[in-house]
């Protein structure tokens, strides 16, 4: 957690963050273990359906936890006015030609049907407390990854957030291009 933290703090530095080879279901796992006594807290299944030979990563572990914990943190949100019973967040990783892919589905209300992009704008929020905030750093770290962060209204009620970035044998071209430009 601590981490996590200090990865918010140098981002807002600009702090350049540490890339490595990263297991993505590692960073999974490791989100998991944090967010699962909120999840109990707040009587939310949390599960997770893991492609089991992703391809690696390049990136730094701490930021794509932070993207993954703000993404689970908002999905325990957005169901936090329904009954108990239908409170289940799935995590969801697979493999998307050249990328990984990331997955958090909710069963709450859904995106704003006016503007569903909205939500990634900065200083618009949804929760009456929110800062508009999360959303708009997560985009901007998977951004820095080279890659996407998109967010949809799922079958069946609930959004569902994804966010993409390069198999680490396209992420060190990837970050090699985004850095020349």
């Amino acid at each position: 957690a601590s981490d996590v933290i200090r990865g918010i703090r140098d981002m807002v530095r600009k702090v350049e963050g540490k890339r490595a080879v990263v297991d993505v279901n590692a960073v999974v796992a490791d989100v998991v273990r944090l967010a699962r006594p909120d999840a109990h807290a707040r009587g939310c299944e949390l599960t997770t359906d893991l492609e089991p030979e992703l391809p690696p990563v390049l990136a730094d572990p701490v930021q794509l936890q932070q993207v993954l914990l703000n993404l689970v943190i908002n999905a325990f949100d957005a169901m936090r006015t329904l009954p108990r019973d239908p409170c289940r967040v799935e995590i969801v990783s697979c493999r998307t030609d050249a990328e990984v892919e990331v997955s958090v589905r909710d069963r709450g209300p859904g995106l704003p049907a006016e503007a569903p992009s909205r939500v990634f704008e900065r200083f618009y929020s949804t929760k009456r407390e929110g800062m508009g905030m999360g959303l708009a750093i997560a985009r901007s770290i998977v951004e820095a990854h080279c890659g996407t962060l998109n967010a949809e209204n799922a079958a069946g009620g609930g959004a569902r957030f994804w966010f993409r970035i390069p198999a680490h044998e396209q992420a060190a071209v990837a970050h090699a291009t985004a850095g020349s430009a």
